[in-house]
């Protein structure tokens, strides 16, 4: 049946959604990025017999070791992880070993955590559109929780959201109860957004919920979450944004029948 006369007809009342933060809401990976062409650059006088892309794999590789010991999320890893590449290659170089250099790269890696991690293009509309139409939302991110905080804190994220979860792991589990804590009690429609396959979409499923993800592309999926196959998203979208467009059908049908 269709909304009472004199009501207040809510379009986004019935859902439940559920946005990863990091390249899915605002932009992230392209500060990593310019920090590891940065890296290359420094060490390109001294290793002048190694590529720009050499120096950068060599990087991700000492961090992904570095990924896989009790350093994974703290926010000193991706600084010591520079430090740790600079110091190996010149010393594999004959080059000697500086405070400075060092320190250099230190700084390098450290800046990334000052980037103003500035929202993507149409989130805030989005995400007051959907405020405004009753929809209850929810972030779940992992990483730093300082970080993580200071990130939500600067685009006032948590007034915008009835939930946010800082979280160290995205297991089905915790994207479950990401779901149920924002879920409220006219919700018939449940969505995870996220913009990685392994961490968003994969478990979002588990979960039980439907799935949005945001192919952006690998750069500007964090490198650990990467993958090159994976679950098949229930939408596929290229910009947050375009979630709007992926709720028009049924919310057409929900203003016809109320």
């Amino acid at each position: 049946m269709s909304p009472r006369p004199g009501t207040r007809f809510l379009p986004y009342a019935h859902l439940a959604i559920v946005f990863d933060l990091d390249d899915t809401l605002l932009k992230c990976q392209m500060f990593y990025t310019e920090a590891n062409r940065r890296l290359a650059a420094l060490l390109a006088s001294a290793r002048p017999d190694l590529t720009a892309e050499q120096i950068i794999a060599r990087f991700r590789a000492i961090d992904g070791e570095a990924m896989r010991g009790p350093m994974a999320y703290r926010v000193d890893r991706y600084p010591a992880s520079m430090v740790e590449t600079c110091r190996i290659l010149l010393a594999e170089g004959g080059q000697p070993v500086t405070a400075a250099m060092l320190e250099a790269a230190r700084a390098i890696g450290a800046g990334v955590f000052e980037a103003p991690y500035p929202l993507l293009d149409g989130v805030e509309a989005m995400l007051a559109t959907l405020q405004r139409g009753g929809a209850r939302l929810g972030i779940c991110t992992k990483g730093d929780p300082g970080v993580q905080h200071r990130k939500l804190a600067r685009h006032d994220l948590y007034r915008r959201c009835d939930v946010v979860s800082i979280v160290p792991e995205k297991t089905p589990d915790v994207w479950a109860a990401a779901c149920a804590l924002t879920r409220g009690p006219h919700t018939t429609r449940t969505l995870v957004v996220g913009n990685s396959l392994r961490d968003d979409i994969g478990p979002g499923q588990v979960a039980g919920a439907e799935t949005v993800w945001v192919a952006a592309g690998f750069d500007h999926t964090w490198i650990y979450e990467q993958a090159h196959d994976g679950p098949t998203p229930t939408h596929t979208i290229q910009h947050p944004h375009e979630l709007l467009g992926v709720l028009a059908p049924v919310l057409a049908q929900r203003a016809r029948t109320g």
